[in-house]
């Protein structure tokens, strides 16, 4: 989970969305050290939230039995 969420979460969506928030659409009163800390944060928070969905996604699809037609 921890590698998902590093690739995914902050690699992935966190380090884009801190480089295009930081110097595309900057924030008047966020520096750029604070910047880095809040999308790296809520990319780890995004990619262990997209393990946990899909996780619980596997289990139901995988512990409910399918009805033979």
């Amino acid at each position: 989970m921890l590698r998902y969420a590093l690739l995914t979460g902050v690699a992935s969506w966190g380090v884009p969305m801190f480089v295009t928030m930081t110097f595309f659409v900057p924030h008047p009163r966020l520096s750029v050290p604070a910047s880095a800390a809040l999308w790296l944060i809520a990319g780890a928070g995004f990619g262990i939230t997209t393990w946990l969905v899909h996780e619980y996604r596997y289990h139901k699809a995988s512990s409910t039995p399918h009805k033979a037609d």
